[in-house]
């Protein structure tokens, strides 16, 4: 087992707190494919792993090599079996349509947030090329998590996103809302159902 309270203790949102919501909601049962979108040091990657169990499976993914390799670094140390590592573009996987039971997408949004060119005639943002490509990837009745800030936070490098946007994205791609709740005081949390 995975010793959460050092995790806890190191990040101003909790992952096991997380981990434990969407358990306890059934939105993550054992056996289950995950896909971590933006994995980066790997904290809920292995949180992940630890709740779908030796019979499901995390895709911890990520555009950084960095992030790829600390995250395989802490499953290695955790002796975690049940993690794969993909580096790659958020907005456009490799995988097969329908492959994932959750997408889990944590603090990244705002990451690619960033403000469009006003000359630009691009109509698609960054924000919803994400999660239309979960929502691709993502198998009818499963279920797609997006936790992002709602407020600028200093270590946080990136332009928040309204959750209004989110809400308006995600009923534009005709994802079911299934819970929109604040998380704690900086950070709220999105559920949909494909």
């Amino acid at each position: 087992r995975i010793n959460t309270k050092s995790y806890n203790y190191l990040m101003f949102i909790k992952p096991k707190e997380v981990i434990e919501f969407l358990s306890s909601h059934l939105f993550l049962l054992s056996g289950w494919s995950i896909a971590d979108f933006g994995c980066g040091g790997g904290y809920f990657t292995t949180l992940l792993a630890e709740k779908t169990g030796p019979d499901g499976k995390v895709f911890a993914i990520d555009s950084q090599e960095d992030a790829i390799k600390e995250t395989k670094e802490l499953a290695e140390l955790l002796g975690f079996q049940n993690i794969e590592f993909h580096k790659a573009n958020l907005k456009k996987t490799a995988f097969e349509n329908n492959f994932f039971d959750l997408i889990f997408i944590s603090q990244v949004l705002f990451q690619n947030n960033k403000v469009k060119n006003k000359f630009s005639n691009v109509s698609f943002s960054a924000v919803e090329e994400i999660i239309s490509e979960a929502k691709r990837v993502l198998r009818d009745g499963g279920y797609m998590v997006l936790l992002e800030p709602k407020n600028q936070l200093n270590f946080l490098y990136g332009d928040i996103v309204e959750k209004d946007k989110i809400l308006s994205i995600i009923k534009n791609q005709g994802l079911n809302l299934v819970i929109d709740k604040e998380f704690h005081e900086n950070y709220y949390i999105i559920v949909v159902e494909k």
